[in-house]
């Protein structure tokens, strides 16, 4: 079990984000009518969607797209 937890955490990257304008991400599960709660984290597919519209603008994406899609790259939630 170590062995497959030690493969696994060595892919994992660590990034430190610093937001350049204010961000707001709502939070669907508790919003009503009209008045929207926001998260305090950014949700992993926020991260994965602007990494995906990135490459998407270079040629190689066809190249990187069948991981996104596969499972083989993974995005956490940035707290």
């Amino acid at each position: 079990m170590k062995k497959i937890l030690k493969r696994i955490l060595n892919n994992y990257w660590k990034i430190r984000l610093k937001n350049m304008d204010p961000l707001r991400i709502a939070d669907d599960k508790s919003s009503q009518h009209g008045q929207t709660d926001t998260l305090r984290y950014i949700p992993g597919s926020a991260l994965r969607g602007y990494v995906m519209s990135e490459l998407a603008k270079q040629a190689e994406f066809e190249t990187w797209k069948p991981a996104f899609f596969n499972g083989q790259i993974r995005f956490m939630n940035a707290y």
